[in-house]
Formats: structure tokens, sequence, C-alpha cells
């Protein structure tokens, strides 16, 4: 064989070859619907990279519309665990146990009321001897309005939120409660607003089934001008404050 013949015979070969690896590089045929991504001829053999496919959906490829999909008890359980309480911004809110009767339908789903022996007025009149309805202690909380310093109280389980203190006392900044929450500290700015003002109080005992209607008072003292920091115990049982001396500090 020539030379020129053998010349002509390797073009003809590496022609044929490029048009092969060409075809095998460019068809790509999609199987079952899926549509590859990013995949050719040689990577089918080699073990280098990762391919992305997209999975075939029932619908041929098209995304299902879920505008009327509408969510399941189940995907709501999160969310009804957190609850609205005040219906304004709050300076600072306590939780205590408070005293409250139970409910009639709770009371007569147990067990039905009983009947206390006539006494011997009532013998004589007919009557019966009224029952006291039971009470039970309940999670509540307290706090208090940043606008007007007023404190609104509720259950947490029921909530029903009340005025319980007629005080104004306007931007209140912080608030804590302690002694059960019989006790408030407040604290703000004076009109000069640089100077920070501590204000601690009592609140006036409630009485089982009288129910606040936001007159009662506060009434406390002040402490020293300009503290720094208040702490409240987790019992809330003790309260501890810092307040500058000179270039120093002192606590209590």
């Amino acid at each position: 064989m020539s030379k020129r013949n053998v010349i002509l015979l390797i073009i003809i070969l590496v022609v044929i070859v490029a048009v092969a690896f060409g075809f095998f590089y460019f068809y790509r045929p999609a199987q079952n619907g899926a549509t590859p991504q990013g995949t050719n001829f040689f990577a089918n053999f080699l073990p280098f990279g990762k391919s992305k496919t997209v999975t075939p959906t029932d619908n041929g490829g098209i995304p299902a519309d879920v505008s009327g999909y509408v969510p399941t008890e189940g995907d709501n359980i999160q969310n009804s665990k957190l609850k609205k309480v005040s219906s304004f911004p709050v300076a600072g809110f306590g939780v205590f146990m408070k005293e409250r009767f139970k409910d009639i339908q709770t009371i007569t789903q147990d067990i039905p009321l009983p009947n206390l022996p006539l006494t011997k007025g009532e013998e004589k009149g007919g009557g019966i001897k009224p029952v006291i309805p039971p009470s039970e202690f309940a999670p509540a909380l307290r706090y208090v309005n940043r606008a007007t310093g007023n404190i609104y109280q509720t259950f947490a389980d029921k909530l029903n939120e009340r005025k319980f203190s007629s005080n104004i006392i306007p931007r209140v900044y912080e608030a804590f409660f302690g002694n059960n929450g019989q006790s408030v500290i407040m604290r703000y700015l004076k009109d000069d607003n640089k100077t920070i003002e501590t204000f601690v109080g009592a609140l006036q005992k409630e009485y089982l089934g009288a129910d606040s209607v936001g007159t009662s008072d506060v009434t406390g003292s002040f402490l020293p001008e300009n503290i720094s920091d208040v702490s409240v115990s987790s019992d809330s049982s003790k309260m501890f404050y810092l307040f500058d001396i000179g270039d120093s500090a002192a606590g209590i």
C-alpha cells in the first residue's frame, strides 16, 4: 500500500471516530419523561462528578396546583401553642398562681353539688343551705402597658384581658413582678430624658370572686436614681439592683 493510501485511510478513520463521538455527545434521549441535566456520554463511564436528574412527576413534569390546599389540624399544632395575650406593647410581665371559682360545667360533669344539712332557722322556713362553689388555682399573668403604666391581668388558659390598676406612669421602659404577682417594679425616664427612676410598689390584694375593675392603686416608694440594672430571683421573692457611687458601683 502506498504512503498516500495510508494517509487517506487514517484521515477517514479520524473522521468516522469524530462523527461517532459527536453523535453520542449531543444525542441524549429522555427516558420515562425524565430530562437529564449535565449528563453526557462520557459521564456514564467516568466515576467522577455527579449528575443531576429531575425526578418525573405523575402529571408529566407540570407543577401541581396547590392554591386550594387546606392544612389539616395537625399542621397547626405548633401554632396553637402560641397565643396573643395583650392588645398593646408591654414593658414587662409576671406569672403567678391565682385562685378562682371552678366553672359550673366542670363541677356538674365531675361531681354533683351536695346539699348541706339545714340549720335550725332554715328548717323552719324549709330552705336549703347554700353550697360554696369549689375553687382552684390557675396560672395568671400581670403585665404593664408601656405607654400608660397601667397594670392588666388575665388567666393563661382563659384569656380575658382586664385592667387592674389606675395609676398612670407614662413611658415605662421596664417592669418586673415579684412576691407572686403582688409587687411591681417600674423603670422609666424623668422629664429630662436622662434620669432613670425606679418605682417599687405593692398591689392591692384581690379577694376570691371580687374581680378588679381597674381602680386598684399601686402604693410604694422610689429607689435611688439612675439604677443601672435590676434583677428578680427565680422565685420572685428577692430583688437585686446596682447603682453608681462615684467611680464605683454598689449592689443591694
